[in-house]
């Protein structure tokens, strides 16, 4: 029984840590402060129960007006700190005032809480999104990350 708790455990904290990686990765890249892509951070709340939780996204451009979100989010069940991660497809689309609509629908299984269809806005360094599948609806909420300062050489 022991193994069947710490290997999802440990495939967790494998996972945590390649996203960490790449967080940090990316947060040293420069991107313009109207850019969609790049690391956002801010929090989740679900509107049909009420949970909330951390939220760090990684938006990576995948060729034309596709782009990949990676998020990591994170919760408490029982007390016990958790996370959960889980890449989407979104098309984007510029409006005339600058505004970044975007929209999709990733299946994230049944344990995920199967399809979920989401969209959103992206203006002036503030992404919110709406989401909703059969078991969940609810709001992201981000703003750019803060980048590490640079050390002068």
């Amino acid at each position: 029984m022991s193994v069947l708790v710490f290997l999802p455990v440990a495939l967790t904290a494998v996972s945590c840590s390649t996203y960490e990686r790449e967080w940090q990765e990316r947060l040293r890249v420069d991107a313009s402060p109207d850019s969609f892509q790049g690391c956002w951070e801010g929090t989740w709340l679900s509107h049909h129960n009420a949970h909330t939780g951390g939220l760090r996204a990684i938006i990576t451009p995948l060729g034309g007006d596709q782009y990949e979100v990676s998020y990591h989010a994170t919760y408490g069940l029982l007390g016990l700190p958790l996370t959960f991660e889980y890449s989407l497809p979104v098309t984007v689309s510029r409006e005339a005032d600058g505004t970044l609509l975007f929209t999709g629908s990733a299946d994230l299984g049944t344990m995920g809480g199967g399809v979920y269809e989401y969209e959103g806005t992206c203006r002036d360094g503030h992404f919110q999104s709406t989401y909703k599948a059969s078991i969940d609806h609810g709001i992201f909420e981000m703003r750019p990350a803060v980048r590490p300062e640079r050390s002068p050489q």
